[in-house]
């Protein structure tokens, strides 16, 4: 799977940095939400590798269809964009997600805390991308993904509930 994240990240750095630049807000804001999505990713693969909770694993799935779903979306959004980022930026991601858990005790549990807090900032980033007049050119891309996150967030919730209702 890192290889499939690993290629995402090719396809955005091919895709993002051959034009020249733009719109620096907007480049920013592609940025962060490329960043966003990959940590995303990233925690969405080691839960679903961790994790043997069947309601976890469909949620985990669902975000990650999604994920795939709107990539191309993404893609077009970032054409003629120049975008900070290179392979590095992708294993630093990896690096960070990777000392998010080292120390945990309850592993996937942790990892899902995890994943709630990068869909709530996921949520609030797209929010204030759609508060900002400046960055229409991305409002339809950010509002489909904003309601999608809101749905995830609330069915993360609800298994976190029902998970610590049970221990």
């Amino acid at each position: 799977m890192r290889l499939i994240i690993y290629l995402l990240g090719s396809l955005f750095l091919i895709s993002c940095s051959s034009a020249p630049k733009k719109n620096l807000k907007e480049s920013i804001a592609l940025e962060e939400i490329i960043y966003q999505r990959t940590e995303g990713l990233f925690l969405l693969e080691k839960i679903l590798h961790s994790s043997h909770c069947e309601n976890t694993n469909m949620i985990c799935e669902k975000i990650k269809l999604f994920y795939a779903e709107s990539q191309s979306e993404l893609l077009g959004l970032c054409t003629n964009k120049e975008l900070n980022l290179t392979m590095a930026t992708y294993e630093e991601i990896n690096e960070d997600v990777e000392v998010l858990f080292q120390d945990s005790t309850t592993y996937a549990d942790y990892l899902a805390d995890k994943l709630l807090t990068n869909l709530h900032n996921q949520k609030k980033f797209y929010l204030q991308i759609l508060e900002d007049r400046e960055l229409a050119s991305l409002h339809m891309y950010t509002l489909d993904s904003y309601l999608q996150m809101m749905c995830f967030v609330d069915d993360m919730k609800y298994m976190l509930d029902e998970t610590y209702a049970v221990q």
